[in-house]
């Protein structure tokens, strides 16, 4: 049996934060292209692309959108799906063309935009690696959960 869990997370805050044309940087976002910041306060600040941040967490929604920059409440747009256990990065590895390892070092917080079994998603990964968590748009949502499913049954055969 592989060593694989899916869990469905609910309900957690997800905004998209716009930097504008000619507005600044707002300060402390990562810059880096595929790079994540964990507040003091615990929101999670993805880099998208120039310019665009996810923010992840209960305080997304009260976060004050710098000046020239707005805010898009992305939380019914996607669904979240945690992938944990020993071996997540083999089920990675067989359902994405990403090399995990370049991708999610183990020593930094990390997002990268990809297919999964053909579905567009953005893969968020903490600093301490034990799980990934995918942001998957909702219409692909009970599609890919099943799939991930399947995969994972026939890594434990």
């Amino acid at each position: 049996m592989s060593d694989i869990h899916l869990q469905d997370i609910h309900g957690r805050p997800l905004w998209l934060l716009d930097q504008g044309r000619d507005a600044a940087p707002p300060e402390g976002f990562p810059l880096a292209p595929n790079s994540c910041r964990l507040s003091a306060d615990g929101l999670r600040i993805a880099w998208l692309a120039p310019g665009r941040w996810l923010l992840d967490g209960p305080q997304a929604a009260a976060y004050p959108a710098p000046p020239g920059c707005t805010t898009q409440d992305l939380s019914d747009h996607w669904r979240l799906i945690r992938i944990g256990g020993r071996h997540w990065r083999g089920l990675l590895s067989r359902t994405c063309p990403l090399d995990l390892h370049t991708c999610f070092p183990p020593d930094r917080e990390s997002v990268a935009g990809t297919l999964l079994l053909q579905v567009p998603v953005r893969i968020l990964v903490a600093a301490a690696g034990e799980h990934a968590e995918l942001l998957v748009p909702r219409s692909y949502h009970a599609w890919l959960r099943q799939a991930l499913e399947v995969h994972c049954a026939a890594l434990g055969d």
